[in-house]
């Protein structure tokens, strides 16, 4: 049966039903609506009104307004829906478009699917494009399932969410909206996250970013790691730029690299292994086996060293600052070194400098007692002085009482373990009263017994003329 006005050009087993459809030639081609196209091929048919097939096998052109370019098995049933070509395609949704693709292996059925309203796939197999205005580009059993969802090719990528987007790679998924995965494997990223690539990465924080690496994960807002593997910022703005096993545990912390690091909140590690930064904006620049405890505590590096007081600083090896402004210098050898309270400075190795200046201003000071200097005198006198040497330093020989004995006798400084400076030299400058005050009683008893002698020596003078007349 033809219909009013249709044509059918050659062939043979060509029907144009439909009024106005045209079917140029071919072999059992079928133009079924109004305005219907079949151009040619074999087993073609145009069942809806204005459809359109140009060649091919076996396409069905089921929408309105629909067009089939050519290939292998396609159906369209969404209006203004076009396939271009290919193996076993689909256009389902409005205004859907399947440029080409496919492949023809399980019975024709690894073609590509445009399945929402204005969604595209461009080409590649077994890809499914189910959101409104969704995309797929190219590659292998992807998947765009959401409105504005993108994938730019690749193999089973699965683009689940609103504008979600990953460029390619393999086995990657978004799991929120405007999520972004630039490529690799078996990676994920969740609402407003990004992955650029690598694999294993997961950045599940919103506005979260994984650079790249293997195993990362960003879970934290606005937490970003670069790269590297196995690092793990849990928190609100943290960062790790690389290395491996590193981990924030607080906002806004920061490791620059190295491994196994740990940083707390507003805190920072440089880099190194080992090292942690664990009280709020506290800072390891690297090393090993650091820790900083305290609160804006500092550690430049070395190796296990200690900063637990708040502000306080420690370096070398095994240097412990663990009061409050403390800071600790530890040398190269295994001896530790601890501060001993607040605010003070220790130094393990001999220090150098053209000159040293003790802070002695009477505002600096309370409890300002006097000293007796004879006592001091007294004290120095019954110190034993000797000369030695440094058991794990060779510096030389030195001179000097033992700290015990001066803390004994004297009850000054923090400890029987060290003398401080400022102690000597006011032991010595009061000993040197002492002795000055010994030497001027003496002098004023010299003269008054040279002055006794004199006197005795003029009345002695004085009678001898009498002594001589007798």
């Amino acid at each position: 049966m033809s219909g009013e006005d249709s044509t059918v050009g050659g062939g043979r087993d060509n029907e144009a039903s439909g009024d106005f459809s045209t079917v140029s030639g071919g072999i059992g081609n079928t133009a079924e609506e109004m305005g219907s196209t079949t151009g040619g091929g074999r087993h073609n048919r145009a069942t809806d009104r204005d459809s359109t097939i140009g060649g091919g096998m076996g396409n069905q052109a089921d929408g309105l307004w629909s067009t089939i370019g050519g290939g292998f098995r396609h159906v369209i049933m969404g209006e203004t829906a076009t396939v271009g070509g290919g193996v076993a395609n689909r256009a389902q949704g409005t205004s859907s478009t399947v440029a080409g693709g496919g492949q023809t292996t399980h019975l024709f059925r690894g073609g590509n699917h445009a399945l929402g309203d204005w969604s595209t796939i461009s080409g590649g197999a077994w890809n499914r494009a189910t959101g409104k205005y969704s995309s797929i580009g190219g590659g292998d059993s992807n998947h765009a399932e959401r409105v504005y969802a993108t994938v730019g090719g690749g193999s089973d990528n699965i683009a689940r969410h609103r504008s979600s987007t990953i460029a390619g790679g393999g086995d990657n998924a978004t799991t929120g909206n405007a999520a972004a995965i630039g490529g690799g494997v078996l990676n994920e990223a969740g609402g407003e996250a990004v992955v650029g690539g690598g694999r294993d990465n997961t950045a599940n924080g919103r506005h979260a970013t994984v650079g790249g690496g293997e195993e990362n994960a960003a879970s934290g807002i606005r937490a970003t790691v670069g790269g590297g593997s196995d690092n793990t910022a849990r928190h609100r703005s943290s960062t790790i730029a690389g290395g491996g096993d590193n981990t924030t545990t607080g906002n806004s912390a920061a490791i620059g690299g190295g491994v196994l690091n740990e940083a707390g909140g507003h805190a920072v590690v440089g880099g190194g292994r080992e090292n942690k930064a664990t009280s709020e904006y506290a800072t390891v620049s690297g090393g090993q086996q650091n820790t900083a405890f305290g609160e804006w505590a500092t550690i430049p590096g070395g190796f296990s060293n200690t900063a637990s007081g708040d502000y306080a600083f420690a370096v070398g090896r095994q240097a412990n600052a663990i009061h409050a402004g403390a800071i600790v210098f530890g040398d190269s050898s295994t001896s530790e070194i601890t501060s001993n309270a607040r605010d003070e400075a220790r130094f393990q190795m001999e220090v150098f400098a053209p000159e040293v200046s003790t802070q002695s201003a009477r505002a600096a000071k309370t409890n300002v007692e006097p000293i007796d200097p004879l006592a001091i005198l007294e004290g120095v006198n019954s110190l034993e002085i000797s000369c030695w040497e440094f058991r794990e330093h060779d510096t030389g020989r030195h001179v000097g009482p033992m700290a015990g004995a001066f803390a004994e006798t004297f009850s000054l400084g923090h400890d029987d373990d060290s003398i401080t400076t400022v102690d000597a030299d006011g032991v010595a400058l009061a000993a040197i009263q002492g002795l000055s005050q010994t030497l001027n009683e003496k002098d004023d008893r010299i003269a008054d017994l040279e002055k006794r002698l004199t006197d005795l020596e003029s009345k002695v003078g004085a009678d001898e003329p009498a002594l001589a007349d007798n």
